[in-house]
């Protein structure tokens, strides 16, 4: 019995030094693979991933982002856009959750060239109220 037992002790350690044999392998192996590769690309314009299908603009409102800010602000939607000249959806909405067209409450908005105006037409004279926290229309 006692040599069944060490034998089984013997094979279990020989067993455990394989794996950690293994193991230092395969962390060799990835560290080879790692230095040959490049960190990621950071595959994002506007902070949309280039892959999108869908584009949503939650907009500061409030009184501090009318003047330049606004207009800066219509500038990158427009840049934006542009980046992504065919989308299956948009939406807009402000920092408090209310939706420019109240119509598409809940759902997208087709991508056409008319809806792009639309949505730059009615965002220079857009002035829904606003707290300053973006946070009911981020969860919204």
């Amino acid at each position: 019995r006692y040599q069944t037992s060490n034998q089984l002790s013997s094979e279990i350690t020989d067993e455990m030094g394989r794996l950690a044999i293994a193991q230092q392998s395969m962390t060799e192996e990835m560290q080879r693979l790692l230095a040959n590769s490049s960190a990621p690309e950071n595959n994002a314009i506007g902070g949309v991933p280039v892959d999108s299908e869908y584009i949503i603009f939650v907009i500061d409102t409030s009184g501090s982002m009318f003047g330049n800010a606004w207009n800066k602000m219509l500038g990158v939607i427009e840049d934006t856009l542009n980046v992504y000249p065919e989308v299956k959806g948009i939406q807009i909405m402000n920092d408090m959750g209310d939706y420019m067209f109240a119509s598409y409450r809940g759902q997208w908005i087709p991508d056409t060239p008319g809806t792009r105006n639309n949505i730059i037409s009615t965002l220079r004279t857009w002035n829904p109220f606003s707290n300053s926290s973006p946070v009911e229309g981020v969860t919204r």
